[in-house]
């Protein structure tokens, strides 16, 4: 079976998140993102309705009082009056609905700087993949979003109508500033109400992205293996690591600490996890070492992970100073190992 063809069934590693991150593929919700925005701005607009009253009835005031003295240059003044008016009262909502969509990705995703999802891609040209797209879980889910917000919208819709409905009768034949009112009242309803169950949607749709995406991110078993053979590195590589002290990122080493077969440990809180794979490795090799306070992180994760562990000090005093990554373990303690993985496989 061809890598292409073979099942995606290990979880993602740091290193293909990393990369997948520089390339920009992230997952986010712009869903939330818009609901947020368009909340905050309907928010600020409400906000902003009292005083665009006052400053509105005062421009009509000075209208009023300037018609029989109007000329040139008294138009224009209330012309550039009515246009600041007009200005304010619709930018402010747009750049707050703008920042808070943008606050709102940022918060999902952090700084990214990637142009790859703007780079033309040929493959996206290929009717075939597109038709797979159109047939996908995604698209499913994107769908059945849309049926969900126009449900939201029309039961909203009725709901808030079923409200103000009996205020609506008793203002027949009142003033218009009655009708306003009610009418108003009706709308922010209407908007809150819509608004605030889009954000309960946002959220769902950012767990859905988010499980979407480590689901993307699988690799198969033949992935994982030609990587992890990458981290070993050639003996020229390993010698100079070791000669060197370097380890890979420890965050890395411990997004790998979940394919260990085994983590030795210490009286004293060292750790030393041990990979074997069969079929590919011919003896066991160091996946990391940890003391202190990684140490204790490192146990932790380790029994997260449920990984096979064996606490034995002699073992690890003789095994911690030569425990750089991809290091094989030298013998007797390889074939202890070995034993001890067969033992506990059975």
């Amino acid at each position: 079976m061809s890598e292409s063809a073979a099942e995606k069934t290990e979880q993602a590693t740091p290193r293909k998140l990393e990369k997948s991150r520089e390339q920009g593929q992230i997952a986010k919700s712009e869903d939330l993102a818009g609901a947020l925005s368009v909340l905050a701005g309907m928010l600020a607009t409400m906000a902003l309705v009292p005083w665009f009253a006052r400053e509105a009835a005062g421009l009509f005031l000075a209208v009023e009082r300037s018609l029989e003295r109007l000329d040139h240059s008294a138009m224009k003044a209330l012309w550039l009056e009515g246009l600041q008016l007009a200005v304010v009262a619709s930018l402010a909502p747009l750049l707050i609905a703008a920042a808070v969509h943008v606050f709102c990705l940022w918060l999902q995703t952090g700084t990214v700087l990637s142009w790859d999802p703007a780079m033309p891609k040929l493959e996206r040209l290929n009717p075939a993949a597109g038709f797979k797209r159109l047939l996908s879980m995604r698209t499913v889910v994107t769908l059945a979003q849309m049926l969900l917000k126009t449900a939201i919208v029309g039961a909203a819709v009725v709901l808030v109508c079923q409200r103000i409905v009996p205020d609506a009768i008793r203002v027949i034949g009142a003033d218009a500033n009655a009708a306003l009112a009610v009418a108003g009242t009706g709308l922010m309803h209407l908007m809150l109400w819509c608004g605030g169950l889009f954000v309960l949607l946002g959220a769902a749709d950012l767990a859905y992205q988010r499980w979407q995406f480590l689901r993307d991110q699988r690799m198969t078993l033949q992935e994982l293996r030609r990587e992890l053979r990458e981290d070993d590195g050639d003996p020229h590589v390993k010698s100079a690591r070791k000669q060197a002290g370097q380890e890979l990122p420890w965050e890395e080493l411990l997004g790998y600490l979940r394919y260990a077969s085994v983590a030795l440990t210490h009286g004293d809180g060292r750790l030393v996890a041990v990979i074997f794979r069969p079929g590919v490795d011919t003896v066991p090799l160091f996946l990391l070492r940890a003391q202190g306070a990684q140490g204790r992180q490192a146990a932790d994760a380790a029994r997260t992970w449920k990984l096979r562990r064996l606490h034995d000090d002699a073992v690890v005093d003789a095994l911690f100073p030569k425990a750089y990554t991809g290091n094989a373990v030298a013998e007797p303690y390889a074939s202890a190992i070995l034993a001890f993985l067969a033992r506990t496989r059975s």
